[in-house]
């Protein structure tokens, strides 16, 4: 087979290959979550909930912490997670809106329901902490759905309270992130042994 037939099969192979890795992914890990569309880990909000953001920043040092590797990420950081869990990036109140609805209920699910830990008034909804807020402080944000209507809470930009690194509440997290290592799907392995095994098959026949 000649070196121009060669070449073009790994360079399709090699843009089939980029379109599976292009796809952005949110993966459930159990108490964190994988964005591959960003690259990062989101810790759940249920773990980071009962602590202050001085107590996390402090736990975060040591090695045989949960928060070990952690740190507090940014609203363009957050909104960017947003997008990919489907929330749209607008301040306000939704009605009638089966979408977002699914959408709180799937991030619900993955962060964490810490809105409904102590009232019955939310249904879904999950609240956190992020950095970037004047003089050291921290806006919060995210979104939640009520009770026996189809009623949303939508607060995806940093025009909320801005709370200290001391506060702590059971329904607000903080938003940690880290660099996440995300392995090759299984569709790739089986592009690369197609490949090698190809090459071997071809090295026979010459």
């Amino acid at each position: 087979m000649s070196t121009t037939k060669y070449s073009t099969i790994i360079i399709a192979m090699l843009f089939t290959l980029l379109s599976i890795n292009s796809a952005a992914t949110v993966i459930d890990n159990g108490y964190y979550t994988t964005d591959t569309d960003t690259g990062l880990d989101w810790l759940d909000l249920t773990v980071s909930s009962p602590y202050t953001v001085d107590e996390i920043n402090n736990l975060s040092q040591n090695e045989s912490s949960i928060f070990y590797g952690w740190s507090t990420a940014g609203v363009n950081e957050t909104q960017l997670f947003f997008q990919s869990l489907g929330i749209p990036l607008t301040y306000g109140s939704y009605s009638s809106d089966q979408d977002i609805d699914n959408s709180i209920k799937l991030a619900s699910s993955l962060l964490g329901n810490t809105v409904n830990l102590n009232t019955d008034y939310y249904e879904n909804g999950f609240l956190g902490m992020v950095e970037g807020a004047p003089n050291g402080g921290y806006y919060t944000m995210g979104a939640w759905s009520l009770q026996e209507q189809l009623m949303y809470g939508i607060e995806t930009q940093p025009n909320s309270a801005i709370y200290t690194a001391s506060h702590v509440s059971p329904w607000i997290g903080t938003y940690l992130v880290r660099p996440s290592v995300v392995p090759l799907p299984a569709a790739a392995w089986l592009f690369g042994s197609a490949l090698l095994g190809f090459f071997g098959l071809s090295r026979r026949k010459a």
